[in-house]
């Protein structure tokens, strides 16, 4: 069993405070509460160090996350409930290459992920969806055979891929040469406009921007290392911070 391992267990009090304290300096306990939840089984932890790309084998009562892939000696994370090609393509392809990777997904609404209250680590970057959830937010058209389609939801996207589109391999059986295609000859697919994320209403932001702009239904994203806190845990520390 694969298992996505994102975190370090924070067990003292103090330590989490002067990790805080050392490497949060552009937070403050008054900013807008960002939110990470987990579907599934819970990770009964009461606090992590988010760290991205990272992974081990497990097979105790964690959160499960299955669908990561390696690519070029890194190991990324997955779509959790659907397929990896979106994210592929937001991750590998040029026009995104100003995001962060799709690495732990967030959200300032706590109906979207309530269990943890993330404190970003100093100079974090985080990717802005247009939209509370990404799934309705990729809009565009691709070029099949000098035919138009287009793509209204990440489904369009996973199943032109997978059924419709034809690639001269079986995407799931050779994610390598996807990831390659998608760096060198995607815009040729997809067209320079159709991959361009801020046609798509994408937008980039740093930490002290993200929470003073106007981002409160959006799904937001990063792949910077934060320190996540359970909201009772946070309630014990908040004192000191």
């Amino acid at each position: 069993m694969r298992y996505l391992k994102t975190y370090e267990d924070l067990k003292q009090i103090d330590n989490v405070v002067d990790i805080i304290k050392t490497n949060c300096t552009e937070w403050s306990p008054n900013d807008p509460c960002i939110y990470r939840g987990f579907m599934g089984e819970k990770i009964n932890k009461k606090s992590y160090i988010f760290t991205p790309f990272s992974y081990e084998d497990v097979s105790d009562g964690f959160y499960k996350q299955q669908n990561h892939y390696n690519y070029k000696g890194k190991e990324y994370r997955g779509s959790a409930y659907t397929d990896n090609y979106y994210t592929m393509i937001i991750n590998h392809s040029e026009p995104w290459s100003d995001f962060p990777k799709r690495e732990l997904i967030c959200s300032f609404k706590k109906v979207y992920g309530g269990q943890y209250r993330v404190i970003p680590f100093d100079g974090s970057k985080w990717g802005i969806v247009p939209m509370t959830d990404i799934q309705n937010s990729m809009r565009f058209t691709v070029k099949v055979n000098y035919e138009e389609h287009t793509c209204i939801s990440i489904d369009d996207i996973n199943d032109g891929i997978r059924y419709d589109w034809k690639l001269d391999y079986d995407v799931p059986d050779d994610v390598e040469k996807f990831l390659d295609w998608i760096e060198e000859d995607g815009n040729d697919f997809f067209g320079e406009d159709g991959l361009n994320p801020y046609d798509l209403n994408f937008s980039v932001r740093k930490y002290k921007e993200l929470i003073n702009g106007d981002f409160r239904s959006n799904e937001i994203w990063t792949d910077s290392k934060c320190v996540l806190i359970e909201h009772d845990f946070y309630d014990k520390i908040k004192d000191k911070l």
